[in-house]
């Protein structure tokens, strides 16, 4: 009969060498970046920060939704399914989003077009335009390329 202590040990050993599609958006944003992620998803959801906070690490280390809602349920401060489903669907949004931008402003500072405008761009993340489009639109002002009756609208 092996020993359950070995196989967990083992098995705790391998899940570090394999990370989750969401620890790996996460690894190339700052500290920064994750805490103002996590206080607009709680302000968002209406729930403590602390919260999120719990959650993110659980589920960062590998837990699945229902996992949490079942068994961890005291350290998310009894958040139900529904709202730990909206978290995990919002915390990999603003993953996916926060990692867009910081590789539109590395490019845009490697082709040494990162301007004021640029930057102002990236932050405003205008709600109106598709992602396609608002990239074409920085491109078009780093490029200066842009009519002047747009630039000046």
């Amino acid at each position: 009969m092996p020993h359950f202590s070995m196989i967990d040990t083992y098995m705790s050993s391998t899940d570090s060498l394999t990370s989750s599609p969401v620890s790996a958006n996460a690894q190339g944003l700052d500290a920064t970046t994750h805490a103002n992620i996590h206080d607009k998803l709680a302000r968002a959801l209406g729930i403590k920060t602390a919260q999120v906070n719990a959650f993110v690490k659980l589920f960062d280390e590998g837990a699945t939704v229902p996992f949490i809602a079942r068994y961890r349920k005291e350290k998310t401060q009894n958040l139900d399914d529904a709202q730990l489903r909206a978290l995990e669907k919002s915390l990999n949004y603003e993953r996916d989003m926060a990692s867009r931008r910081l590789k539109i402003t590395e490019l845009l500072r490697a082709q040494d077009n990162l301007t004021k405008s640029c930057k102002l761009a990236l932050i405003m993340q205008l709600p109106s335009l598709s992602w396609k489009i608002s990239i074409c639109l920085i491109a078009r002002v780093a490029a200066h390329q842009l009519p002047k009756h747009v630039l000046l609208a």
